[in-house]
C-alpha cells in the first residue's frame, strides 16, 4: 500500500453516538498529524475513559503506542 489505512473501535461503554464519534474525530486528526511510516493498516482501540481524555493526552498515547511499534517515521 502506499499509504496507511487506520480503524476505529470505539465502545459503546464509552458514551452515546456523539460521545463516541467525537472520540473518532479527536482520534482521526491525530494520526493525521503524526508522521507515520506508510504501507500499514492501523486499529486504534478506545478504552474506557477516552471520552474524558483531553486532546492532548490522547495525541500523547497514541504517538507512545505508534513509537513502541515502530510506525513512526524517523526524523
Amino acid at each position: 500500500l502506499a499509504h496507511n489505512r487506520y480503524g476505529f473501535a470505539i465502545a459503546r461503554r464509552n458514551g452515546g453516538a456523539v460521545v463516541r464519534n467525537r472520540i473518532k474525530r479527536r482520534l482521526r486528526e491525530i494520526v493525521h498529524q503524526l508522521p507515520m511510516r506508510q504501507g500499514h493498516d492501523v486499529l486504534i482501540t478506545a478504552m474506557d475513559g477516552a471520552a474524558n481524555a483531553s486532546f492532548h493526552q490522547l495525541s500523547r498515547d497514541i504517538e507512545r503506542s505508534s513509537s513502541k511499534l515502530s510506525l513512526l517515521e524517523r526524523s
